[in-house]
């Protein structure tokens, strides 16, 4: 376990964006999200799975693409 503080905790401003989401049945989607935080801007890839209703983040990939803005 990290023991960092969260973007939260130390009242950092979070910029958050959904870039796309392609469902590619009724329970198989994937998405690509943008995320400003800790200084940096990171894309999460995301494979999603509807089990009993309910959409779930069953894989999750990242990358580091840029630094924040101020």
């Amino acid at each position: 376990m990290l023991n960092r503080q969260s973007p939260a905790e130390k009242g950092e401003a979070r910029r958050d964006e959904i870039l796309f989401v392609d469902q590619l049945n009724d329970s198989l989607a994937v998405a690509r999200v943008q995320l400003e935080m800790m200084g940096g801007v990171m894309q999460d890839y995301l494979s999603l799975l509807k089990i009993d209703g309910k959409w779930l983040i069953v894989a999750k990939t990242w990358a580091r693409v840029g630094e924040a803005r101020p």
